[in-house]
């Protein structure tokens, strides 16, 4: 059995249509509102597949285009558009997105591409919320102040760099583009936002726990990074 997340709003029929046929060829089916719920528990994934709801909900291409290159989301194995027959994905580069037509061939288009992606290893999720509260109260426990908009970059962030498995190596290559991209922002905004909420949060409070002097961007994410994965190993 292996892993696959849809993404859709509302959509029960639909949902509950890929729910059968994901039973019925032992994919293991989550259902989330939203991207970052994806990553929060693909970040507890060896590899995982995404149903998108193209009737309900949209994606942009370059946010596709993004996630599945290596620098974007490597875990993401790829993309499975539901999509009423004549979806344009043109603008889509990338050979991991497929479209499956709501049609009446779905039950064999869905089982052709399902196939495809055979190969998704798993492994037992935490919930979303365990996840996204430890995040937050990590934050708010170091006294990081939840009124920046940085507070939620910096989240996006820990959140991300979980999901590679691996340390932060070029922040305006990798992370800040994902950060940017989710929140249709520039790298340069991120960075900055970032920044602020560090510097006003030390200013505010004479200092972070677990810092003896103000940090970096990279300082602060690695040191944060570390912590939240510690605490993450504790749980499991």
């Amino acid at each position: 059995m292996y892993t696959a997340f849809i993404y859709s709003n509302n959509n029960d029929e639909l949902s509950d249509k890929v729910a059968y046929y994901c039973k019925k060829y032992c994919i293991n089916l989550f259902k989330i509102k939203d991207l970052r719920e994806m990553m929060l528990k693909g970040s507890l994934l060896n590899k995982y597949a995404l149903f998108v709801d193209t009737t309900s909900v949209s994606i942009s291409s370059d946010l596709l285009n993004f996630m599945l290159k290596q620098n974007g989301n490597p875990k993401l194995i790829g993309v499975i558009l539901l999509s009423n027959s004549g979806y344009n994905n043109s603008a889509v580069d990338n050979q991991l997105v497929y479209n499956v037509y709501l049609d009446e061939n779905f039950a064999k288009n869905f089982v052709l591409r399902a196939d495809g992606l055979r190969d998704v290893s798993t492994k037992t999720l935490q919930s979303t919320a365990d996840v996204s509260n430890l995040v937050y109260d990590y934050l708010t426990s170091i006294k990081l102040n939840t009124k920046y908009a940085g507070f939620g970059y910096i989240k996006d962030a820990i959140i991300y760099c979980i999901a590679q498995g691996k340390s932060i190596d070029n922040l305006s290559v990798s992370v800040y583009s994902y950060v940017a991209t989710l929140h249709k922002t520039t790298i340069n905004n991120v960075e900055r936002n970032i920044r602020v909420a560090i510097e006003c949060s030390w200013k505010a409070n004479q200092g972070l726990n677990g810092f003896d002097k103000k940090p970096s961007n990279k300082e602060f994410l690695t040191h944060a990074i570390n912590d939240v994965v510690r605490k993450l190993d504790n749980i499991a």
